[in-house]
């Protein structure tokens, strides 16, 4: 479950739906007003050294989501090797 913008393990900050150019996106970039998709990728991930026959032969590859409240999330880190993006959801989304 992804809970919001990793801060720490301990720590997230929720996702909050604001109006264009008050999101996180807006406090990196100038322009703002191309922000308003969620998009999610999805890719293989796997512990250890050893690469997963499914990879071998690949090839590489209005409104805005802003800061909101810390949450407790109490995450554990793990190395992981990521594969290439096997498919991808974009999420348009405006606020009435």
């Amino acid at each position: 479950m992804i809970t919001g913008w990793h801060k720490t393990n301990d720590v997230s900050d929720s996702f909050l739906v604001t109006g264009y150019g008050k999101g996180a996106a807006g406090l990196i970039h100038a322009d703002g007003s191309k922000i308003g998709v969620i998009t999610v990728q999805f890719a293989i991930a796997w512990s250890g050294d050893d690469v997963p026959d499914v990879e071998k032969g690949a090839r590489d590859g209005g409104n805005e989501t802003g800061f909101g409240p810390p949450t407790r999330t109490g995450t554990n880190e793990a190395t992981r090797h990521v594969g290439v993006v096997r498919d991808e959801i974009s999420v348009r989304y405006t606020r009435p």
